[in-house]
């Protein structure tokens, strides 16, 4: 692997020292969902997606501007640099589409500038590939110093190679941009001395929404190795992080006042530093909602005793929900008492654990799975193998500590991402609070009439609910 970080050296050790023992090699899941495509969808739903996307903004197809890609050179007519700056010259949205023919990889001399809102809709991410060459940022949206706000959908493509102090992959500023059908790999920030967010993606003010896309193997010398918003609301669904590398925020880092959504996805084999090496999400203003998550194999190396969340390191308030925590680990040596390898919670507000199988996730000394070092951790209906002592709230009620909820290896178990089943015997069967529709794999839990759904991302003989009428 060509060196990735301004302090490439610890990524070095901390890759040796943390990969080097999980459960398989990282890039294992990755190829799978590749190869699988998490669900992308074909040429005939993104058409769908892109006419759901203009008419949720009340724009008539018909009055779009056209522009069409024919090649793959960089520059000149029918590239799809002309095309982006023919859109960029004409106010309102523009529509980019791709010759049916052409596939490869556009490798490009200089970024990509969207200025103006722009549906790129791709032939597919397995056909079509904008690379930087590892020299420059690949996509670059949104024009300071205005108030219009882009509206920018880009679907259909792989992003790879992008070289920039920040949002190597992609630099999203003041923007509201949907990325769907996508494979984001290979990007990371460069050698700067300042910033270093964003990996694959940044996003600055504004929105980022991610539905059905892998990102993989990016990584940010500060934080958000796959995915960073900053001040921005963010919402992912339905996707494969995995293989990520950062000082904060393997996989996801956020902080912001607004609204972040992770709901039905595979966040798994990322690596941080200091925390957070799955998600990093610090909670302002909005709680957090993660929910049918499952969140596996990630890794903080840890320098200091505070170094926490293996899995996923929390700030503000937020709320975990329907979702397995597994097998991530925190190898920080010494270790403050109340950091955990699993989920580590910071305040000032609360956190609501609900439904989650929370387990086995280890630390030096053995398996530390949840711990606080400020607010309080309300938890229902949920298991925890080990929790710190006193991390839990004594309204805390329906759950079990100290049991093993008999989680299976992580598999394709249907759904485009990764889950770990539970066994028939497992005590979260049928243990679950409330009311859901559906688990991770998006296949359709028991209803209250029927009983309690099961704990965690994965409901035991959804996939069989209405084929003889029984679960299990």
């Amino acid at each position: 692997m060509r060196p990735l970080l301004a302090n490439s050296f610890l990524i070095a050790v901390a890759t040796t020292t943390v990969l080097a023992g999980a459960a398989s090699p990282a890039s294992e899941p990755a190829t799978a969902a590749l190869a699988r495509g998490v669900r992308i969808h074909h040429a005939a739903e993104r058409v769908r997606d892109t006419e759901a996307f203009l008419s949720a903004r009340s724009i008539d197809p018909a009055s779009v501007s056209r522009h069409d890609v024919t090649t793959l050179a960089d520059t000149g007519p029918g590239s799809l640099r002309e095309a982006i700056d023919a859109a960029n010259a004409q106010p309102g949205m523009a529509l980019i589409e791709f010759a049916p023919a052409l596939e490869g990889r556009i490798v490009l001399t200089q970024t990509l500038a969207v200025l103006d809102s722009v549906v790129i809709a791709g032939p597919g991410a397995e056909r079509l590939t904008v690379d930087g060459g590892n020299q420059h940022q690949v996509f670059r949206i949104g024009k300071s110093g205005t108030e219009h706000r882009p509206e920018v959908l880009i679907s259909g493509l792989t992003v790879s190679g992008g070289s920039a102090p920040s949002g190597a992959g992609i630099g999203s500023r003041d923007s509201n941009l949907t990325l769907t059908d996508c494979v984001i790999r290979d990007n990371n920030t460069s050698n700067a001395l300042w910033e270093k967010y964003g990996g694959g993606v940044l996003q600055e003010e504004g929105s980022l929404h991610v539905d059905r896309c892998v990102v993989h193997a990016n990584s940010a010398g500060s934080a958000g190795g796959g995915i960073a918003a900053r001040n921005a609301t963010l919402a992912v669904q339905d996707s494969f992080v995995d293989s990520n590398l950062a000082t904060q925020g393997g996989g996801i880092h956020a902080d912001t006042q607004g609204a972040v959504e992770l709901r039905r996805s595979f966040v798994g084999y990322n690596l941080a530093i200091h925390r957070g090496g799955g998600i990093d999400v610090t909670a302002r203003g909005t709680p957090a909602l993660l929910e049918n998550l499952t969140v596996a194999e990630n890794h903080v190396r840890g320098e200091t005793p505070a170094d926490a969340g293996g899995g996923i390191w929390l700030g503000g308030s937020g709320s975990l929900q329907l979702s397995t925590i597994s097998g991530n680990t925190l190898f920080n040596f010494p270790r403050d008492e109340n950091s955990a390898a699993g989920v580590h919670f910071d305040g000032p507000g609360t956190l609501e654990l609900d439904s989650s199988a929370i387990a086995f996730n280890r630390v030096a000394s053995g398996n530390v799975d949840v711990g606080s070092t400020g607010g309080a951790i309300r938890s229902y209906c949920t298991i925890i193998h080990s929790p710190v002592s006193r991390a839990l709230s004594d309204d805390s009620r329906r759950t079990l500590l100290g049991v093993d909820p008999l989680l299976q290896p992580l598999a394709d178990n249907g759904g485009g991402t990764l889950t770990m089943a539970i066994a028939a015997d497992s005590p979260a069967r049928d243990q679950g609070c409330g009311i859901a529709y559906s688990d991770q794999r998006g296949f359709p839990r028991r209803s209250s009439w029927d009983g309690n759904v099961d704990i965690g991302a994965y409901e035991y003989g959804a996939d069989r609910l209405f084929g003889d009428g029984f679960d299990g």
